[in-house]
């Protein structure tokens, strides 16, 4: 895990994105709260991955938590990248091993090593990205089942101490306040629909509570309350994308006490007020 600089970002995103594009250079280095696939299909393309300087493997499935400052250092015409972001709230819920976690929570870039994916993963991320971009919920749902039982086979080839990392950034957390940062974001993952205090979060690690938000921020480069507004605002963002649920019901089950602080948060954090998001998702606009 790496320290949180102040960066300036020049890009960001919320919620589950697909795209395919050349990649230009980015003159500063971002950094969000999603689990991001990467696969390039061709050419070459450099990145910056924690102040590492790393060439992304071709036609090779990558991994990773973007809290670690990365970057598009240089890329040739040739370079063809195709890229998929999922909330960190939604990967959480998946419970997948903690293993897994642990090393992306830790700030490796994961890429899968065995040959036989490659081919496979090409159309995978390709449907991955009609399916993101179309209009139908089905679509939708069927991504994000695929999208789980991917990361179920890349856990798979990573166990038993063989994690296969291209950089493990500089500045990295010692074992123990991995551990605790993976305890607290979990417990959140968990229970972020309900009320939730710094202490309690606190407890589940055995820390002072100032000193639970300090390791808290060292690790995500948020405040608590922010963090906890991103994963309440991902959950409504999951029910505006996959279901017809009414706006104060989707409030109420993303664990807002007012509509009004719903839709300030949600405002806030994706440029869009519910109500346009899910029009620009293509379904009817519900009634408050």
């Amino acid at each position: 895990m790496i320290p949180a600089p102040e960066l300036p970002s020049t890009y960001h995103r919320v919620g589950l994105n697909s795209y395919l594009r050349r990649p230009p250079p980015m003159p500063v280095a971002h950094r969000h709260n999603e689990m991001e696939f990467l696969y390039l299909l061709g050419g070459t393309t450099y990145y910056s991955f924690g102040g590492h300087r790393v060439k992304l493997p071709p036609r090779t499935l990558i991994l990773f938590w973007s809290g670690v400052p990365h970057q598009v250092l240089e890329s040739n015409h040739q370079a063809l990248l195709c890229g998929l972001e999922i909330p960190l709230a939604w990967y959480l819920h998946w419970n997948l091993p903690a293993e897994l976690n642990y090393h992306l929570l830790g700030g490796k870039i994961l890429y899968e090593t065995s040959p036989e994916f490659s081919e496979s993963d090409a159309a995978l991320t390709g449907h991955w990205r009609e399916d993101i971009n179309s209009s139908s919920t089905n679509r939708r749902r069927a991504v994000l089942l695929e999208i789980e039982a991917r990361l179920w086979r890349f856990a798979d080839s990573q166990k038993g101490g063989q994690s296969r990392s291209l950089a493990t950034p500089a500045g990295v957390l010692e074992d123990i306040e991995v551990s605790r940062i993976e305890r607290m974001a979990r417990f959140i993952a968990e229970n972020y629909t309900r009320p939730l205090h710094v202490r309690e979060v606190a407890g589940v690690v055995n820390l002072h509570p100032n000193y639970a938000m300090k390791l808290f921020s060292k690790g995500f480069g948020s405040n608590f309350s922010g963090y906890l507004n991103q994963f309440r605002v991902a959950h409504a963002q999951r029910l505006l994308t996959l279901s017809d649920a009414k706006i104060t019901e989707t409030a109420k089950a993303s664990g807002f006490g007012s509509l009004s602080r719903f839709n300030s948060n949600f405002r806030q954090i994706t440029g869009l007020s519910p109500r346009a998001y899910r029009a620009g998702m293509g379904f009817p606009l519900s009634a408050p």
